[in-house]
C-alpha cells in the first residue's frame, strides 16, 4: 500500500532513511512529509536516489503540520502512518489516523536518565572517563534528541567528586559554527526552540533548582544563531525540568541513596524513559530487579538499528518498583578495555 511518513526536524536525513528503507523493502510506495523547519536536506538525498526508483514510488511533500501533516495522516488512501515528533502532535496524528482506522507507528518524546552508582568513582581510570562522557552526551546534537540523557541520578556518596569532574568536562564543550570541525555543539534548530529552552531556565529557577553551569543563551563573536550554553541544574525529580522534555542541552541532576530509590527515580517521569543507562557493575542487580517485576519501560546499553520505538510515551499512573510494564530492548554491554 501507500505509507505516509512524517519526519521530524532534529535528524531530517537519518529519520527519513529509517522510515523509507523498510517501507520500500516491503513493497510499499511512500508519501514523505518533511518538517517545515528542515525542508531541503532530504531533497538532496532524493536527487541521489531518484533514478533508482520507479516513478511514483517515493513522493516528497513540504508543508506545515497543521495542513499537510493532518491531510496525510487522515487520508483514506494511506495504509500506514509513521510519525516522529513531539508527544502532543503524536496524539493528534493518532486521532487523525483513527478516522479511517489507519495503523500508526509513533516515535515521540522522551526523558531518559543516566544512573551513576558509587563504584563509578572506585578509580580515576578510563571507566570513570567513559562515565563522565556518558553524562555529557546530554549536549549531543544540541540536546535535540528523543533519547537524550537529560536526567542524571548520582549516588549521594560520590555526587560532589563526580560532578566536579563532569562540570569540568562540560566546560570543554566548544560551541560554534557547525562547519568548523572543532565545534562540538552548534545552534538550536529554530527561534521557537531557542525560546522554549530559555523559558525552561526560568521555570527551573522558579521551582528552586540550582544552576551549576550555563543557564543562559550563548552570545558568540561574529556568529549569529540560536545558541544556548550547555546547562546543568540540580534539583529533585518533582520539578518540571525532570518531568518534561526540553529538547535542548539541559541536564537535570539529583541524588539517590539506595538501589530501589535509583530505579524509582529513573522511571518516575511523565515521559517515556527511552534509554535508561546504567553501568556494567550494576547490571546484574538491575536484571534481578527486572525479574522481580520492576517497572522499566526500556533499558538499553547501546542503540541498535533493529530496536523498535513504541507508541506509548506517557506514564498513565504513578510507578513503583513493584509494578511491571514492559521491557522493550535489553542489551548488555561489557566494560571496554582501555
Amino acid at each position: 500500500g501507500v505509507v505516509g511518513q512524517i519526519i521530524a526536524w532534529n535528524f531530517p536525513i537519518l529519520l527519513a532513511a529509517w522510515k523509507l528503507a523498510p517501507a520500500l523493502a516491503a513493497g510499499n510506495s511512500v508519501v514523505l512529509k518533511l518538517a517545515e523547519q528542515t525542508p531541503v536536506s532530504f531533497l538532496f538525498v532524493v536527487e541521489l536516489i531518484q533514478d533508482l526508483l520507479p516513478k511514483g514510488v517515493l513522493n516528497v511533500i513540504n508543508g506545515f503540520g497543521a495542513e499537510a501533516g493532518k491531510e496525510l495522516a487522515s487520508s483514506p488512501r494511506i495504509a500506514k502512518v509513521a510519525f516522529t515528533g513531539s508527544t502532543d502532535v503524536g496524539k493528534l496524528i493518532m486521532k487523525y489516523a483513527s478516522e479511517n482506522l489507519i495503523p500508526v507507528t509513533l516515535e515521540l518524546g522522551g526523558k531518559s536518565p543516566n544512573i551513576f552508582f558509587e563504584d563509578v568513582m572506585d578509580a580515576d581510570d578510563g571507566y570513570l572517563d567513559k562515565a563522565i562522557e556518558g553524562l555529557v552526551m546530554f549536549a549531543l546534537n544540541q540536546g535535540e534528541v528523543c533519547t537524550c540523557p537529560s536526567r542524571a541520578l548520582i549516588h549521594e556518596s560520590i555526587y560532589d567528586r563526580f560532578m566536579e569532574k563532569a562540570i569540568e568536562r562540560v566546560k570543554q564543550i566548544k560551541v560554534g559554527d557547525p562547519f568548523d570541525l572543532e565545534t562540538m555543539m552548534g545552534a538550536q534548530a529554530s527561534e521557537e526552540q531557542h525560546k522554549k529552552i530559555l523559558s525552561y531556565f526560568e521555570i527551573a529557577k522558579q521551582d528552586g533548582a540550582e544552576c551549576l553551569i550555563g543557564g543562559a543563551e550563548n552570545h558568540l563573536d561574529n556568529l549569529d544563531g540560536y545558541f544556548i550554553k550547555p546547562t546543568i541544574f540540580k534539583g529533585d525529580n518533582k520539578m518540571r525540568i525532570f518531568q518534561e522534555e526540553i529538547f535542548g542541552p539541559v541536564l537535570a541532576v539529583t541524588t539517590f541513596k539506595t538501589f530501589e530509590e535509583a530505579i524509582e527515580g529513573a522511571v518516575e517521569t511523565s515521559h517515556y524513559a527511552y534509554d535508561i543507562q546504567a553501568l556494567e557493575d550494576e547490571i546484574q542487580p538491575l536484571l534481578e530487579t527486572i525479574e522481580d517485576e520492576a517497572l522499566l519501560s526500556e533499558i538499553t546499553m547501546r542503540f541498535q538499528a533493529h530496536y523498535a520505538f513504541q507508541k506509548s510515551t506517557q506514564k498513565r499512573s504513578k510507578t513503583s518498583v513493584s509494578e511491571i510494564k514492559r521491557l522493550e530492548n535489553l542489551q548488555r554491554q561489557e566494560e571496554p578495555e582501555y
